[in-house]
């Protein structure tokens, strides 16, 4: 028998295991496959990945398996067999938060800040590596966020990823705010992808300006500002 590649992530398809039979070839009729443990895992050779993930109990996030081939030989009528191990792993849970901040904010950190509350990214929470961000869209004429307005302030194997909003980074286009939608993706440690989306609002901040008036002499009193 072959042995799977990798890990069963819980959002596949069922499995179709005679892909992993070496020999004999051709598939024959007198062989077929079964889960001992969990005989309703496997239907019609096929492994059914979402039911096997129900049997993964918290705190595990994984689980192995095992799938056994019966082949009965025509000629000689000697039974053989052999099992493979399946590993069936859950999807991680992204969770994001939508986001206001007024531009003057600056860069703002996007998750692990010791304010759990400044969060855009509450789950996975402790992640360190295999996350992605990106663009998607923004509601503004130009859109320069890979450039200039994401940072990753640490490495490729400990990122801390910041999202830059200064106005020498990013010229709000409307009135009064842009809303710029951001995909996140992580990759856990056994290969299964998760995706979502966030949206960030950046507000323009006032302007403040003081027109200059005459001379004051102290004697005047009070004077209306």
């Amino acid at each position: 028998l072959i042995d799977l590649p990798g890990p069963l992530c819980c959002d596949e398809a069922d499995y179709f295991l005679n892909f992993n039979i070496k020999t004999p070839t051709g598939i024959p009729s007198s062989g077929g496959w079964s889960c001992t443990e969990f005989p309703n895992l496997i239907t019609n050779n096929a492994f059914k990945t979402d039911t096997a993930c129900s049997y993964i109990l918290d705190p595990a996030r994984s689980r192995t398996f095992k799938a056994l081939y019966t082949y009965l030989d025509p000629a000689s009528l000697c039974i053989d067999s052999a099992s493979i191990d399946i590993v069936v792993a859950q999807v991680p849970t992204v969770i994001l938060v939508d986001k206001d901040y007024c531009q003057d904010r600056g860069a703002v950190k996007i998750s692990r800040n010791s304010n759990v509350s400044d969060n855009i990214l509450v789950s996975p929470a402790n992640a360190s590596f295999g996350m992605t961000w990106r663009c998607l869209d923004s509601n503004s004429t130009q859109n320069r966020f890979m450039q200039d307005m994401l940072e990753n302030r640490g490495s490729q194997f400990s990122q801390d990823f910041w999202i830059n909003i200064d106005e020498s980074v990013y010229e709000i286009q409307n009135p009064d705010k842009d809303t710029i939608v951001l995909e996140f993706s992580y990759v856990n440690q056994f290969g299964c992808i998760a995706t979502d989306t966030v949206d960030i609002r950046i507000w323009r901040v006032p302007t403040v300006e003081f027109s200059r008036n005459r001379d004051l002499c102290f004697d005047e009193g009070e004077i209306k500002l």
